[in-house]
């Protein structure tokens, strides 16, 4: 049997958003893809850049070398089957964070998140 670590804030660095900027962001994900993407991602080796973990219903986006909370994303009940990733919000301290806005990161970094603990 194969052993699921829950990932929560304390398994690895993590500093809360400084200066938070929302974003306009929705998802619909399916209730299986959000059990795959509340297991989180927790770095093994250098080259891992996110820990990603849950805690309530917000969803945590942090660059894993620095420990800074780049992005966050409530998720709300939709349907019996569905959920809604929304209410984002962005770092927008440019000493923590010089990155891309894009919506195309946040689905980035979720599909890399669900992709990664289905292979698990």
């Amino acid at each position: 049997m194969i052993k699921i670590e829950i990932i929560t804030h304390n398994s690895w660095k993590f500093n809360p958003i400084n200066m938070s900027i929302p974003l306009e962001y929705n998802r619909v994900l399916s209730f299986n893809e959000l059990k795959l993407l509340k297991r989180g991602l927790k770095p093994k080796v250098m080259e891992d850049k996110w820990f990603v973990f849950q805690e309530k219903n917000i969803i945590y986006f942090v660059r894993s070398w620095t420990g800074y909370c780049i992005f966050s994303i409530e998720v709300k009940v939709l349907t019996d089957e569905t959920v809604l990733l929304h209410k984002a919000i962005m770092e927008s301290d440019k000493s923590i964070y010089r990155g891309d806005i894009p919506d195309s990161i946040l689905d980035d970094l979720i599909s890399m998140v669900i992709r990664y603990n289905n292979k698990r």
